[in-house]
């Protein structure tokens, strides 16, 4: 996996996620917009719905992710996705983080503290 494969990944993984990235074509080829415009809007709907099956798949997702060497795949993973959900949905976090575990829970965290927000 390499940073090119980023965009592509996430849509094989999720494929209910290819319609709005196929509407949003002014992203298209920038994964730091996708994962934070298409990716986290749809983490918010499948906590609130409480879609388990997505969420234990995100789970696993995100860590692959994060386990990877390149760096800015790692980057895309907490400057896209974990730190704008702390943020801005940090109301999800409990829900979420009983899906996910590893690196990704330990990057949560540190987004957590890193913004004073002890919703864990």
């Amino acid at each position: 996996m390499d940073y090119e494969e980023l965009i592509n990944y996430l849509l094989v993984q999720f494929p209910s996620l290819k319609e709005e990235y196929i509407e949003n074509d002014h992203i298209h080829g920038l994964p730091h917009c996708v994962y934070e415009t298409i990716l986290v809007p749809e983490i918010e709907v499948w906590c609130k719905t409480k879609n388990d099956h997505n969420l234990v798949k995100l789970g696993n997702f995100l860590e692959e992710l994060l386990l990877s060497d390149d760096t800015k795949i790692k980057e895309v993973v907490n400057v896209s996705v974990l730190e704008p959900i702390v943020l801005g949905s940090k109301d999800i976090i409990p829900y979420l983080s009983r899906h996910l575990y590893g690196v990704t829970l330990q990057e949560l965290i540190y987004w957590q503290k890193r913004y004073s927000i002890n919703d864990n």
